[in-house]
């Protein structure tokens, strides 16, 4: 009997330990009635803990954890809680204060219009955000959820590489992954170094629901693998590898438990290199989805647009994907697809997108090279469509010109619309909330004065960082949230 008191001893002993490690929050918000979510630092995953008013209990080891308070008709809010956290207090932004949208950032690049507070918009616009970087920015990939940084993907080749010490000679090529904070210096997440200088690979990057993770694809050899990647610990993960796919447009679940990602099939070519495989009786491409840690990896869909990312419903029980032939097809997790959006003649022109309650989708499209007559441009004419359904396939429809930037409420989205005002005789620049019968049902944003926006054109004859050539400006897209004020107590 005394190995069993023994034991009885040990386990409360342990039990104790381990209550000594956990820490009790309080978390209160304005509204009341908000869900609480929690992440630790070691892993990318959301836990729902509660509704508000409530308290949380949190494990030492795991901190600071990253809670996310969410609720309908506004937007999130993010904080970090240490150990010697006891009360998170938040007051909600409403989504139906025009002056929350204008606040955030990235919301001025559809418009050019200089807006408070942007400063990782402002810093890069005045470029000396990248200016000693080897390699130039030109593909953003997303920001992070609590909009603290945002990831960016580039290359560069020839004598500058050897100037930046990254090359022997000019026959070179890299191309990079950078995380890029609103506060600090960039930070690079992958580097690809290669032979030729005609070869390169835009790395894409998605934020997971805790902002310290990021899942991107990484260039390894001729392919590309799955990785995560954490800013606070600078880990780095390999979750999915295959030496006759690559593997890229990785996009987690709501809660980060799962990961999708685009694959390819990769053949020898002629020349004896490893080139994606698009064979005309197979599809272009296929979605694969599996556990944030890599297990139980498999195919979920065949056919898809190569350079569209799946995405995930708020449920993270579906997902919406950009088909090769233009259509978009939502199927569940357990591999059960349903066509929702078919049209003719139109290529999809963005990502698929979910209204907040999950019951529809929309993307935005442009006309194919088939289809004459449709004339405009960016935002004018007939020459883009946003094309919507009810995933039910009860009802369907289509919005002429605009761009939609995303949903906002279940039935109507958030559009920036250009055009010419011949009462006033100016050109317009409008974000507006614009109903699924293409109605503007409320303006948010529309500035007295639209400036066209600057492209700097530079030459690839120096170092990007040196005093007489400057970085391309990088456009930023809408930031999800706006940037969380002030500290947990």
């Amino acid at each position: 009997m005394r190995w069993i008191d023994a034991g009885i001893r040990t386990g409360l002993l342990l039990l104790l330990a381990v209550d000594a490690c956990a820490f009790t929050v309080r978390v209160t918000s304005s509204p009341t009635g908000s869900e609480v979510w929690a992440s630790p630092v070691d892993q990318p995953v959301m836990y729902r803990k509660g509704t508000t008013p409530c308290e949380i209990e949190l494990s030492g080891e795991g901190a600071p954890h990253a809670i996310l308070i969410r609720r309908r008709g506004y937007f999130d809010a993010y904080h970090y809680a240490e150990a010697d956290t006891s009360q998170i207090d938040v007051a909600l932004p409403s989504r139906d204060d025009a002056g929350n949208w204008l606040r955030l950032p990235g919301i001025h690049q559809y418009l050019d219009i200089d807006v408070e507070p942007a400063p990782a918009m402002k810093r890069y616009e005045r470029r000396s955000l990248l200016a000693g970087l080897p390699v130039w920015l030109e593909h953003f990939c997303g920001w992070a959820p609590d909009a603290s940084a945002f990831a960016a993907s580039g290359s560069e080749w020839g004598h500058d590489l050897v100037e930046a010490g990254l090359a022997q000679d000019e026959e070179a090529s890299v191309s990079d992954l950078w995380w890029v904070p609103v506060d600090g210096e960039p930070v690079l997440v992958h580097r690809w170094l290669g032979e030729d200088p005609y070869r390169s690979f835009t790395m894409n990057a998605e934020f997971t629901p805790d902002p310290r993770w990021l899942a991107h694809s990484a260039a390894v050899g001729e392919r590309e693998e799955i990785h995560l990647w954490c800013s606070a610990t600078a880990e780095s993960r390999v979750i999915a590898s295959d030496e006759n796919e690559t593997l890229y447009c990785p996009r987690p679940s709501p809660d980060g438990r799962l990961i999708a990602c685009v694959a390819e099939t990769l053949i020898d070519d002629l020349r004896r290199d490893l080139v994606p495989h698009r064979p005309v009786e197979e599809p272009a491409a296929r979605v694969e989805i599996m556990h944030h840690d890599g297990a139980g990896r498999r195919v979920l869909v065949e056919g898809v647009h190569e350079w569209n990312d799946p995405v995930f419903s708020p449920d993270g029980r579906r997902l919406a994907c950009a088909m090769a032939d233009g259509s978009v097809t939502v199927v569940s997790i357990s591999g059960e697809p349903r066509t929702v959006i078919r049209q003719e003649h139109w290529r999809p022109a963005a990502n698929p997108i979910w209204s907040p309650d999950g019951r529809r989708v929309a993307i935005l499209c442009s006309c194919g090279d088939d289809k004459p007559g449709m004339g405009g441009g960016f935002g004018g004419g007939d020459a883009r469509r946003t094309f919507w359904a009810r995933i039910d396939g009860s009802e369907s429809g289509f919005i002429r010109g605009g761009r939609a930037i995303q949903w906002f409420d279940d039935a109507s989205l958030l559009m920036v619309l250009r055009g010419f005002d011949p009462t006033a005789g100016r050109s317009y620049g409008r974000v507006a909330v614009v109903g699924l019968d293409g109605a503007v049902r409320r303006v948010l944003i529309e500035p007295e004065t639209i400036h066209p926006t600057e492209h700097v054109r530079v030459e690839r004859d120096s170092l990007p960082g040196s005093p007489e050539k400057v970085p391309p400006r990088l456009d930023l897209g809408l930031a999800p949230t706006l940037p969380t004020g002030g500290a947990a107590q």
